[in-house]
């Protein structure tokens, strides 16, 4: 697997996050946790980077989310900024962007990738309000009249990778040729965000779908996926079903963890077109006890959902999910947590309400982190004897009051007739 490391994000301007909030990694804490009172940006961070991701790949996300952003977009700044450090192919980079509103529309007022070398930057291509301004590529007038009147809403790398699989031989062979732009489609396909739901639409990582789908298949499937979205199925690719059910017995040991009875998940296949199949997983505990994956319990449900982001963490992708405490007990999450610091390749950020999840994290390098809206992002440190629990709950990290008592609460539960 390609080396591909973030070492921090900073959001500024999505929902109430109206300064610049920074999360930051290490080589030896790549799996950490943020925390937060309710309210506190938590999600509108995991949304900033799912802006971010889909910005780089997808070249019509603007246009199909213009809506949902519009509402997500800080309503006093009407714009969102994203830097993205990272480390691709041994090379350090570091990639800004801005995304405007102007008359109920999104525009990106630049975008600008850059090679980081001791602290300095160089930069690698710079587009300014839809214009390519500088690129360090040999035919930077071809590159600039093919990306003429399209980068106002869509990305340089996202252009051309759609061009791309549409077979334009130009796109493939700047793609090819240009390494710093292939590093950063690199590091965005990387990229997995969970949202909980009524937020963005997440896309689960590709677990359970191979690689190299024919074009016109893959356009099929997303039609069909597309116009069947609100039923209980599934759809991948006809070749794909060998690898679907060798992922699906991966899930099946993970759902065994928490429930023991479970004997095997079995994948009913039926072909919807040319080349497409519908997939769906039946639950089998024996003794005739089958079930359908839509049918089971809802705890179930959302760990089949959250399952394809943890396995893309232990296998080298970079990975946030929002609330992962909402679709796992503390007691096994802990375990997972404290698997995942062992064994993960790749990076895990996630944010939650459960403390007790703190001590499984607080030896890691920045593993935990408070957010605030007045004070951004703050690492944990350790301070003498203090753990970060204790003090969370305590009331002492800076700006954070967590010491709520009992009787805080007596006015907003009174009766009406008291008030």
């Amino acid at each position: 697997m390609a080396n591909v490391f973030l070492k921090k994000i900073s959001i500024c301007g999505v929902k109430n996050l109206d300064v610049p909030c920074t999360i930051g990694f290490s080589e030896k804490g790549r799996i950490k946790a943020i925390y937060g009172t309710n309210g506190a940006g938590k999600t509108a961070l995991m949304l900033g980077v799912r802006i971010l991701q889909r910005l780089l790949v997808d070249e019509r996300y603007l246009i199909e989310a213009r809506r949902p952003l519009l509402d997500i977009i800080n309503k006093n700044k009407k714009e969102v900024l994203i830097t993205a450090d990272f480390i691709a192919n041994g090379k350090e980079y570091s990639y800004e962007t801005g995304l405007n509103v102007v008359a109920s529309d999104i525009w990106i007022s630049f975008e600008r990738l850059s090679t980081v070398s001791r602290g300095k930057k160089n930069v690698v291509f710079e587009t300014v309000k839809g214009s390519l301004v500088e690129a360090r590529i040999s035919s930077f007038d071809d590159l600039a009249k093919q990306t003429m009147n399209l980068l106002g809403r869509s990305s340089l790398s996202s252009i051309l990778a759609a061009k791309k699989r549409l077979g334009d031989p130009y796109s493939a062979s700047t793609i090819d040729a240009f390494a710093p732009l292939r590093d950063l489609l690199l590091f965005a396909e990387r990229i997995n965000v969970y949202l909980i739901p009524g937020d963005l639409p997440s896309e689960p990582y590709d677990l359970f779908a191979g690689k190299d789908v024919p074009s016109d298949v893959a356009e099929k499937l997303a039609l069909i996926s597309e116009n069947n979205r609100h039923k209980e199925l599934s759809f991948i690719a006809k070749q794909d079903v060998d690898y679907y059910r060798v992922a699906t017995n991966r899930f099946c040991a993970f759902i065994r963890i928490f429930k023991p009875e479970l004997q095997k998940i079995d994948v009913d296949v039926r072909e919807v077109d040319k080349g497409v199949v519908s997939v769906e997983r039946i639950f089998d505990y024996g003794n005739g006890r089958r079930v359908n994956s839509y049918m089971e319990s809802t705890g179930i449900r959302a760990l089949m959902s959250v399952y394809p982001f943890l396995y893309a963490a232990v296998n080298g992708a970079i990975v946030f999910i929002d609330e992962l405490d909402g679709n796992i007990n503390g007691v096994m999450l802990s375990s997972l947590i404290k698997y995942l610091t062992r064994f993960a390749k790749g990076q895990l950020c996630f944010t939650s309400h459960d403390s007790s999840l703190m001590a499984s994290l607080q030896e890691n390098t920045y593993g935990v982190s408070f957010l605030s809206p007045q004070s951004g992002i703050r690492a944990w440190v350790k301070n003498g004897h203090y753990d970060p629990e204790s003090q969370w709950i305590g009331g002492f990290i800076p700006g954070f009051p967590f010491n709520y008592e009992p009787l805080d609460f007596y006015h907003a539960f009174a009766p009406i007739e008291e008030v």
